[in-house]
């Protein structure tokens, strides 16, 4: 669970289909000052859709103000959620405030519709970095990216006439040029769900305590595939696994047993056919009688030689 040492009782995660992802930290922490940034490595799955749980408990000291979080999905302004601090003083030791966000509202002629968040696959290709248009390159560096941005707020009022729709920004996946990459391991981005009816959010104007640029605390969450958590190094890879020869047998299953029984028979029954086919040519090999097949190209055949006929000579002692 990520969270920031200068400020205990705050804490972000990544939900996967409604689990929490597992957190790996940054090797070098080169990113985070651990006070108030906080940077995790997480596991993205193409197709799955993923939330964003904010959890504020009881040891948090700053319950007493309204806070605003600024989400960013690679680069990209998703949604800015709001607490009120009426809702933050009702939280107690053992009852936090959780709230879970799953997707950004938008509105199509009088009726609002939620799109979910979800991990896509990354297109790429090796065009020129010279097609790439100002928008997409200003996003690259935040490209793999989930960043939440929390803010002290000063709500003053409701906002009435909010129509504010930001899906077509989250749902422009270009394809991608490979060396706009430079070299990093990325091969999934942020997309949105097809939406769905949902109700008018509450929206209020607020002013800042805490501003866009100088924010209270920051969350930063890369999404990588598993392979290319492995090929950053942030997990290490999969060992190779042990042929079932050599593994203990009491560590096999019912059927990798069967499995194992099996090479076994078939590696004596080979063993016992090569044995036959040597001891075959052996004895052929004595009486001369050896023919050449396919796999006997070193074979010399020598022909028995015939018998030499005894003369017998006459000698004369007269």
């Amino acid at each position: 669970m990520g969270g920031v040492d200068q400020f205990p009782g705050l804490s972000v995660q990544i939900l996967v289909n409604g689990v929490p992802r597992e957190e790996h930290p940054e090797p070098n922490d080169a990113q985070a000052d651990g006070r108030t940034t906080c940077v995790r490595y997480i596991e993205a799955v193409s197709g799955a859709n993923f939330a964003i749980r904010v959890k504020f408990e009881s040891r948090f000291q700053y319950r007493h103000c309204d806070f605003c979080a600024s989400i960013y999905l690679d680069g990209v302004l998703a949604k800015k959620p709001l607490w009120l601090k009426t809702e933050l003083a009702g939280v107690t030791h053992g009852s936090p405030n959780i709230r879970d966000i799953e997707g950004v509202e938008s509105i199509s002629g009088n009726s609002w519709n939620m799109s979910k968040f979800l991990f896509a696959d990354l297109d790429s290709n090796d065009s020129s970095l010279q097609s790439l248009d100002k928008d997409l390159k200003d996003r690259l560096e935040d490209l793999g990216e989930i960043k939440i941005c929390l803010r002290r707020v000063k709500v003053t009022s409701k906002n009435e006439d909010y129509q504010l729709d930001r899906t077509p920004g989250l749902t422009n996946n270009a394809t991608i040029p490979e060396k706009a990459l430079k070299g990093r391991s990325i091969s999934h981005s942020t997309s949105l769900a097809r939406g769905v009816p949902s109700e008018k959010p509450n929206v209020f104007n607020c002013q800042d305590i805490d501003t866009e640029t100088s924010p209270f605390a920051v969350f930063k969450f890369k999404y990588r595939s598993l392979r290319d958590l492995q090929a950053e190094c942030i997990i290490p890879r999969s060992p190779t696994p042990l042929p079932l020869e050599e593994r203990p047998i009491e560590s096999l299953t019912a059927k990798e047993i069967r499995e194992r029984l099996r090479r076994q028979e078939a590696a004596l029954a080979e063993a016992r056919a090569v044995r036959v086919k040597s001891e075959f040519k052996r004895e052929h090999a004595a009486t001369g009688l050896v023919t050449p097949g396919e796999d006997d190209d070193d074979i010399e055949v020598v022909e028995p030689r015939p018998k030499r006929s005894r003369v017998i000579e006459t000698i004369d002692l007269t």
